[in-house]
């Protein structure tokens, strides 16, 4: 009976430690109270966050769009060290969506913290209904990394 006890009480301490093993979700931005992770200004407009998650669990913050960008492009941190990047959607702004299956809006009639235009949305109905009020251009996150790494000729490391 006391093995079958030691047993059971091993089971839940296992299941407790394989919980925490899981993957790791955006928590919301600190507006006011963070710096962005690249260009290290006060994350203050939630519409434009970011935030990428290392395989250990570590939260970097971003205040725009851009500089999650820039900061994948010039390998601040391995890729391997990634283990997701997240957007903040322009219409839900307590939603995060991973970077690489957002859409984003491209155009001069948005004002994003660091001057590049940007928003990010989860659907492409929404781009879509967002690019008839704003005009502007549709694109993917490989097509926002290539953007942003063009227009602040970075250099990737």
């Amino acid at each position: 009976m006391r093995a079958l006890r030691l047993y059971g009480f091993s089971l839940v301490i296992l299941a407790l430690l394989f919980a925490g093993c899981g993957a790791h979700k955006p928590r919301p931005l600190q507006l006011g109270q963070e710096q962005c992770a690249y260009c290290s200004m006060v994350v203050s407009d939630p519409k434009f966050g970011a935030e990428l998650i290392t395989t250990k669990g570590k939260i970097y913050p971003f205040d725009a769009i851009e500089c999650l960008a820039a900061f994948v492009y010039t390998n601040k941190i391995p890729k391997d060290q990634i283990q997701s990047m997240w957007v903040v959607d322009f219409e839900e702004l307590d939603k995060f969506v991973p970077a690489e299956s957002a859409f984003y809006l491209h155009s001069p009639q948005i004002r994003s913290p660091m001057g590049m235009s940007l928003l990010a949305v989860s659907t492409e109905a929404q781009a879509l209904r967002l690019q008839k009020q704003y005009d502007g251009e549709i694109l993917q996150w490989p097509q926002v990394v290539a953007l942003v790494a063009e227009q602040w000729k970075l250099e990737q490391r």
